[in-house]
């Protein structure tokens, strides 16, 4: 159990897709023109399930709620459970300019996140317990428009690097042969 800071771990766009896409680019570049004619067929269904980000869908309306005691404090413990195994997910930042985070970490498939009682009204802790989830549900709009957009271009991007591979082995093969070699 790690905490972290959810949604502001890792640049979603400048970081995290950029490496994806870079993985995709590597996997041609290592590609001979035998292995390239060989994968054509199914190198985007391949590349598409390999690269694809999947994002979890958090049960909002079933929050588990528990309380626990550290020394004299009283903490509450709130757990959303979500599908998928894409924990990494919950620490990509959209660098869209919103300034919140909250320290986080997570249990199985439950995202969980704590409020200490400091001396804290029911209403004070209700309060701060929706303004956490509205600000997740917030953020996770914000990062799924951002996947969405990615995984929707992904086609297009691997057959463009697909293409630009075969042409730079085609063009080396018309240079090679013109040459003598």
């Amino acid at each position: 159990m790690s905490e972290f800071r959810i949604f502001d771990e890792k640049q979603l766009n400048s970081n995290y897709l950029t490496l994806k896409k870079s993985g995709i680019t590597s996997f041609f570049q290592q590609q001979n023109e035998e292995d390239l004619v060989k994968i054509k067929d199914s190198y985007v269904n391949q590349l598409m399930e390999e690269y694809k980000i999947v994002i979890p869908q958090l049960d909002y309306e079933n929050i588990h709620k528990e309380l626990k005691e550290a020394g004299a404090m009283d903490i509450y413990k709130f757990k959303i459970s979500f599908t998928s195994n894409n924990t990494e997910y919950f620490e990509l930042d959209p660098g869209t300019g919103l300034i919140w985070t909250h320290s986080v970490y997570i249990e199985g498939n439950n995202l969980c996140f704590d409020i200490q009682d400091l001396n804290m009204t029911v209403e004070e802790i209700e309060r701060e317990f929706k303004e956490i989830v509205e600000n997740i549900k917030k953020r996770c709009d914000t990062v799924n428009t951002i996947i969405n957009r990615y995984n929707q271009e992904l086609k297009v991007f691997i057959e463009k690097e697909y293409g630009n591979r075969e042409d730079r082995l085609l063009n080396r093969k018309k240079k090679s042969n013109a040459l003598g070699l």
